[in-house]
């Protein structure tokens, strides 16, 4: 039986052909050229089955009649909340006109289900990198009160509901991380859609490193369902009022869920060069 592969051009994990089950790594020093319209900048191409992902019972779980019915719930939702919260996108609007100016709406490319790049829109809450005469601004200060504010209150999200009703993202499900912070190894989390907010936002969130973020975002792969989801859903409005506060027994309980499939595979991947235009002086979306 064949297995799915994952080939990393620059930082971006993308799903490759099926491959045998006895395919090793391979490394290539040739140039790689282009892939998906970007040039590669890097000189190595590598073909990873890194352990997760060849261990079927995670596909086994993102194949489940769940994930469709989210798929309807998110379409259903998504153009609702856009209706509804039209005047918060108008006040957001405003106090980002008003702070960081033109252009109003962040874009960043990440990796999403099956590792797939996608946009990611967020409004932004910093300030160009650069003053008028030229000058760095130190990062305490491009970020304003107001930048602040959006942050902590997630309206800097709301841009968001168009990945969702695009099918690119879903209302819950695991964060769509920046390539620089997804653990090699580990990178079945990227079998679903991503989502607005998820199981490690509301057990820790910034607080969690990043293997924390992925054991808890395969926990819930393999433990989703509508109990869950309206959970991460109430505990997400909590999280906006309190802040981040970081779960230690659900970081427990996802490792122990995950122990018999990552026993012994520890080993990471080096971090390949990363591709023109994946990264941006924009900061603080890896929540």
């Amino acid at each position: 039986m064949s297995k799915r592969a994952i080939l990393f051009a620059g930082d971006v994990p993308v799903l490759a052909p099926a491959l045998p089950p006895a395919v090793e790594p391979v490394r290539s020093r040739r140039s790689v050229g282009r892939l998906g319209g970007r040039p590669a900048s890097a000189a190595t191409l590598e073909v990873q089955a890194p352990p997760l992902l060849r261990d079927q019972q995670f596909w086994q779980h993102a194949r489940r009649p769940y994930w469709r019915l989210k798929r309807v719930q998110d379409l259903v939702l998504a153009p609702l909340l856009l209706v509804v919260l039209a005047p918060v996108f108008l006040l957001a609007v405003i106090l980002v006109a008003c702070d960081v100016g033109r252009p109003l709406i962040f874009r960043q490319k990440r990796p999403g289900a099956r590792g797939a790049p996608f946009q990611i829109y967020k409004f932004r809450t910093m300030r160009a990198p650069l003053d008028r005469d030229g000058r760095v601004r130190p990062d305490d200060q491009r970020v304003s009160a107001i930048g602040r504010f959006l942050r902590a209150s997630r309206l800097d999200e709301l841009p968001q509901l168009v990945n969702v009703l695009k099918g690119e993202m879903s209302f819950i499900g695991p964060r769509p991380l920046l390539p620089v912070d997804q653990v090699p190894g580990l990178e079945a989390r990227l079998a679903i859609p991503p989502g607005i907010t998820g199981w490690a936002q509301v057990n820790g969130g910034r607080g969690l490193t990043a293997p924390e973020k992925a054991a808890l975002d395969l926990w819930y792969l393999q433990e989703a369902s509508l109990r869950i989801d309206a959970r991460i859903f109430l505990a997400t409005i909590a999280t906006i009022f309190r802040g981040d506060i970081t779960n230690r027994a659900a970081i427990a309980a996802a490792w122990r869920a995950l122990a018999p499939a990552v026993q012994g595979h520890h080993r990471a991947l080096p971090a390949p060069a990363p591709l023109p235009g994946l990264m941006s002086s924009e900061t603080g979306g890896t929540r």
